[in-house]
């Protein structure tokens, strides 16, 4: 739910508004000592209002106008003049009501003192009026019923955005800008103390709006999201390479050349005027400046570091951008915003859709001004038009530079309408550059300063201001749909109309003209909310509350991060503990599924604390599944089930994390793998820990694995193992003898195993037997069962030497060890240098 709409359910707030600051005045006891006299009669005849100090009277507060009377007073009757100074607090707020709600909402915030019913002159009907900082309660009421669902990707992009924000504030110097933004957002006047130029302005206006956008995302609707994106576009925004795009911000520095850089001083004449451009030495250069910059503002340039789109249609109608923006105000010391947009039109009259091809386009001019040049001002409420449309036509020029309008058929006639327009907007934006370098012949009403009457001064201002009415057209009453062109080429719907605005009453237009322009852009309530925003924060506070939303960020990506760990160590600790069930290689479980939060080691790049912890759990597990695997685990079917389950689980660990065990992971692969092998070689339960251990520690070292011919051979061996132990026991032979058919067993088994050809693995185990029972009293029939024990190795050897016996008239099994033994011996080596039979 997005603020506007929870203000309504819950308040009745149908729209709010920002209403008129007062222009008043503090009198300072420093300057006017003689103020202590009239104490009773300044709060009961004019209203002031005391300002205390540390306990100490300071001054008084005084409405404007009731300060003008009171200065009249003290100098008719006795002759004292009054120093004051100016003094502004924020705007209140103006409350629409649904009248079911509008009791309820009196009561919830009666303590806040609200005016029932106020006139509201810019919307024409009553309202509810509240002091300004009542948006500071409605948001922090907001913000805590509407708990904002943590995704830590959308965290991490609005952290690195504060982060962009913060410093292009910092590396460009911004917060003195800020500070004077802040100043003249409360109507103060653009004193050489403040000194702010409209490209110092629109940096700020736009860099206070884009962090208003972005501390209240959550708060807005995409759609006003958006808007405010895009204002910020044409205040002032910059390419991926940080240079400076076209804009508003962009045009000020122009004119600021023009004026400062371009033109040297114009120092006052005797009659008090300032010279024209045709009597400045750099005329030409000033003139054919002005007309670059306007063939550039229409046909586009790129220049080394900034470009200008096209704005006139080609050939075939097509064009870069809708809309121009140029720093206006039609007079020296004064400044408002015009932008020019063109909207396509079909062959029928109707507005061309997105993708449609326009037959012609319409041209408008929409002013932004609420100081010396407004329209339609109302004195008594100071109000005026401070969005003012008008249609702009098709003109020709003459030889003697006169303005004549052209009556070319913009449908029958497209072509030739599209030059005459284009002569009406190239004469337009000359005469509007010219204009500034001009004081009008009256006094503006926040000493914009004059030209003398009948001055050279006067005369082409008048001249200018003439043609400027002539080629702005005629007045717009109803709103123009058009589509605004983003920097991105993505195109935005946008609906500009007529719209009234308090004026300024300072010399603040800087500001005064720039929240105007966004109004036209955004609307008065989406504006009004950051005006609020504006005025209660000065450079040092932007960045202050930078800062602290930042901080409260990293905070909250931490604390996700770290439930989101909490999470994966319990599920490796239930796993551990599953594990540690004395049932579990004997009863097969399937693991729980592993969920892994989305982008988790993307959001542990920036905790190496939490991502160690992680890695440590994981191990614990790993290594708890190879002591299981090593220590626990029986025979194969346990292996497998205990596999099996780690198998599982650890193909749904994140690849970052398996990477710091694979050699674990392979380690616990190759033990399973000699379970199986065991299996096959050995009967689950019809073996001796011993016996067990010494082919476990046989296969530890064999990585391929064995091939069925191996495993037989393994098991022949096994069996003379075993029978001879047998022997031991029914001829209950001693201890030493059993432990030479362990040592025995244990090293044919490594030499079976052993990358060697097969008569060197005969050679070897004969060998073995020799070294292993030369002390024995049996030692002789031992060293003939080893032989007829490796005839049967490598694939019959033994079944060959039982048929040359049969041949020979023996019989196939002797009982005479020595017999049996000086036969094999001849034997094997009749055939030790054949291959064949001992393989």
């Amino acid at each position: 739910m997005t603020f506007k709409e929870w203000c309504f359910t819950k308040y009745g707030i149908m729209e709010m508004s920002e209403g008129k600051i007062l222009s008043q005045k503090f009198l300072p006891l420093t300057n006017n000592p003689f103020l202590i006299h009239f104490h009773s009669f300044l709060i009961t005849s004019y209203g002031g209002i005391p300002v205390r100090k540390e306990g100490q009277l300071n001054g008084y507060i005084l409405p404007e106008y009731a300060c003008r009377h009171f200065a009249r007073y003290l100098q008719m009757n006795y002759q004292l003049f009054l120093h004051n100074e100016e003094y502004k607090v924020q705007a209140p707020f103006n409350f629409k009501i649904s009248p079911s709600k509008k009791q309820e909402f009196l009561q919830h915030f009666g303590n806040y003192f609200p005016f029932v019913e106020e006139f509201e002159q810019l919307k024409g009907e009553y309202r509810i009026k509240l002091p300004p900082y009542i948006l500071d309660v409605l948001y922090r009421n907001y913000y805590r019923q509407n708990k904002v669902i943590i995704n830590v990707t959308n965290l991490k992009s609005k952290l690195n955005t504060l982060k962009l924000i913060r410093e292009r504030i910092i590396e460009n110097g911004l917060s003195h800008s800020l500070d004077k933004a802040h100043i003249l957002s409360l109507d103060y006047s653009n004193s050489k103390a403040v000194g702010c130029t409209i490209h110092q302005a629109s940096s700020a206006y736009a860099m206070s709006l884009h962090l208003f956008a972005e501390l209240h995302k959550e708060g807005l609707s995409s759609q006003d999201y958006l808007a405010l994106k895009h204002v910020t576009e044409i205040l002032a925004s910059y390419d991926q390479n940080g240079n400076l795009q076209q804009g508003l911000k962009s045009d000020s520095i122009f004119i600021h050349y023009l004026l400062h850089k371009l033109t040297p001083p114009r120092p006052i004449k005797a009659d008090g005027s300032l010279s024209t451009i045709a009597e400045l030495p750099d005329r030409l250069t000033i003139r054919k400046t002005i007309n670059q910059n306007t063939y550039d503002l229409l046909h586009g340039r790129i220049y080394k570091s900034l470009r200008m789109r096209r704005f006139l249609p080609d050939v075939i109608m097509r064009s870069e951008t809708n809309e121009i923006i140029l720093q206006t105000g039609g007079m020296i010391n004064h400044s408002a915003m015009a932008r020019i947009i063109k909207v396509g039109m079909l062959k029928n009259g109707t507005r061309a859709l997105p993708g449609m091809t326009p037959h012609y386009f319409n041209y408008f001019k929409v002013e932004t001004d609420l100081g010396a040049g407004c329209h339609d001002p109302e004195w008594t409420y100071q109000t005026c038009t401070g969005t003012y449309i008008t249609q702009l036509h098709p003109t020709t020029t003459e030889k003697n530079g006169q303005i004549r309008s052209s009556w070319v058929n913009r449908v029958t006639h497209p072509l030739a309408y599209q030059r005459s327009m284009e002569n009406t907007l190239t004469e337009l934006i000359k005469t509007e550059r010219e204009l500034c370098f001009y004081r009008q012949p009256q006094e503006g009403p926040n000493e914009e300063g004059m030209s003398p009457v009948n001055s050279a001064e006067a005369d082409e201002w008048r001249r200018l201001h003439a043609r400027k009415i002539l080629l702005s057209g005629t007045s717009i009453l109803h709103p123009i749909t058009f589509q605004s062109v983003a920097f991105d080429g993505k195109e935005v719907t946008c609906v500009i109309q007529n719209q009234k605005g308090y004026m300024q009453e300072g010399g603040s237009c800087p500001i005064f003209s720039i929240k105007q322009l966004v109004t036209s852009v955004i609307g008065s309530e989406l504006t009004s909310l950051h005006s609020q925003f504006l005025q209660t924060h000065n450079g040092a506070q932007h960045l202050q509350i930078i800062e602290g939303k930042i901080n409260e960020i990293n905070h909250c990506i931490r604390s996700t991060i770290v439930h989101d760990v909490n999470n994966y160590l319990h599920y490796m600790e239930v796993h551990q503990r599953v594990l540690q069930s004395p049932t579990f290689c004997s009863t097969p479980v399937s693991p729980l599924p592993l969920l892994i939060p989305e982008n988790l080691i993307d959001n542990l790049s920036d905790f190496p604390d939490l991502y160690g912890l992680c890695i440590v759990s994981t191990g614990i597990f790993i290594h708890r599944c190879a002591a299981m695997m090593s220590y626990t685990v029986k025979n194969g079917v346990e292996s497998t089930t205990l596999f099996n389950y780690f198998s599982k689980l650890y193909n749904s660990i994140p690849a970052e994390f398996k990477a710091h065990y694979k050699a674990d992971y392979e380690k616990i692969k190759r033990m399973h793998e000699r379970h199986i092998a065991l299996d096959k070689i050995i009967e689950p339960g019809t073996h001796s820990h011993q016996e067990h251990n010494i082919l476990w520690c046989a296969l530890e070292n064999k990585e391929e694995k064995l091939s069925p011919s191996v495993i037989k051979d393994l098991k022949i061996i096994r069996k003379f193992y075993n029978d001879k132990l047998t022997e031991a026991d029914n001829n209950r032979c001693g201890n030493a003898y059993k432990s030479s058919l362990h040592q025995f067993y244990k090293k044919a088994v490594d030499i079976r195993l052993a990358d060697l050809s097969p008569p060197e693995q005969v050679k070897l185990i004969m060998n073995t037997a020799s070294d292993v029972f030369k002390n024995r009293h049996n030692t002789p029939r031992l060293i003939t069962d080893v032989k007829w024990m490796t005839g049967a190795l490598f694939g019959g050897l033994g079944l060959i030497i039982g048929i040359e016996r049969k041949m020979n008239g023996h019989t196939f099994w002797s009982h005479e060890p020595t017999v049996r033994n000086s036969e094999f011996t001849m034997l094997s080596q009749s055939h030790s240098k054949s291959n064949t039979l001992l393989s």
